[in-house]
């Protein structure tokens, strides 16, 4: 539970640093069940909603009496959160959900300087990503204003980045992996 992994991490925290507060909270669990529309059960439906909607929601909730001020909390969407695939629409729609909360929650932790960001991959390497969609070696940054700071970290992780133009093309070269968005 939530409960009971806080209480570990509160724990941990007080050994390792004498206190309960913690300076960046990044939510990067989810679950990805692409079905056609008209076969998404509910027990589908509500796998993806529960872990990339709720446990996202509820884990912010519990973190945020430890975030300091200042904080950040970054939350794991995807591109498939900005449009529709067909034969996606319950985890298009989570992820959808997984932005509005980022904005949502921006606007409300702003006076305590808390930055809240949303980072959109493409494709990534994991075991849930069908074989014809593994990905390529971009990282694409838009326009919502990523500073120097972060394009810094990006490069230092041995990204290339890639901007793209309002409507989402590239302005030079291919797209391939990650959108990343900042929460606004």
């Amino acid at each position: 539970s939530i409960e009971c992994f806080y209480e570990t991490l509160d724990a941990g925290l007080a050994e390792a640093t004498g206190t309960r507060k913690l300076d960046i909270l990044v939510n990067n669990a989810g679950v990805a069940d692409f079905v056609e529309f008209e076969k998404t059960d509910e027990a589908t439906f509500d796998r993806q909603f529960d872990t990339n909607v709720k446990g996202l929601f509820f884990m912010t909730q519990k973190a945020l009496p430890r975030l300091r001020d200042g904080g950040r909390v970054i939350n794991m969407s995807s591109v498939l959160g900005k449009f529709g695939v067909a034969d996606h629409s319950a985890y298009c729609a989570s992820k959808h959900g997984v932005i509005g909360f980022t904005r949502a929650l921006a606007k409300e932790l702003r006076p305590a300087g808390v930055l809240v960001a949303t980072i959109c991959p493409g494709s990534v390497d994991t075991d849930m990503l069908p074989p014809e969609f593994r990905p390529g070696d971009w990282v694409v940054v838009d326009r919502y204003g990523w500073g120097v700071r972060e394009q810094r970290a990006l490069r230092g992780a041995g990204a290339r980045l890639l901007w793209l133009d309002a409507s989402g093309r590239a302005m030079r070269g291919r797209v391939r992996v990650s959108l990343v968005m900042a929460g606004i």
